[in-house]
């Protein structure tokens, strides 16, 4: 893990429970390390922000059922949900744009030989 309760909280300014935030941080970190392809020793800032927003994002789609939303209207409360024709895989792009957003330009998602 890359982040405690009190860095989410009290730094990115998050808002989950110490339950909810528990329950999803690991998820988050194992995300990012999948992108970074478990480069991080030794997680500054930016890692840390973006396992943050991932475990936002997470809550999020577990509130969804695991849909991603597509489209919302306020009025006469409307829910259009992202299907499969819609893309290949939005929570999983979506997830590398939270990773990206933070760490594209460290080094750390590079794929070629070093």
């Amino acid at each position: 893990m890359y982040v405690d309760y009190e860095f989410y909280q009290n730094t990115y300014g998050g808002t989950l429970t110490a339950d909810i935030f528990a329950s999803l941080v690991v998820s988050a970190s194992s995300i990012v390390d999948y992108y970074t392809f478990n480069r991080i020793k030794e997680p500054d800032t930016k890692v840390k922000y973006a396992v943050c927003e991932l475990i936002d994002y997470l809550a999020e789609l577990k509130a969804t059922g695991g849909k991603e939303v597509a489209s919302e209207t306020v009025g006469t409360h409307s829910i259009t949900y992202v299907t499969a024709k819609d893309s290949r895989d939005p929570i999983k792009a979506k997830q590398r744009s939270i990773v990206a957003k933070y760490l594209a330009h460290t080094g750390l998602m590079y794929r070629g030989v070093k």
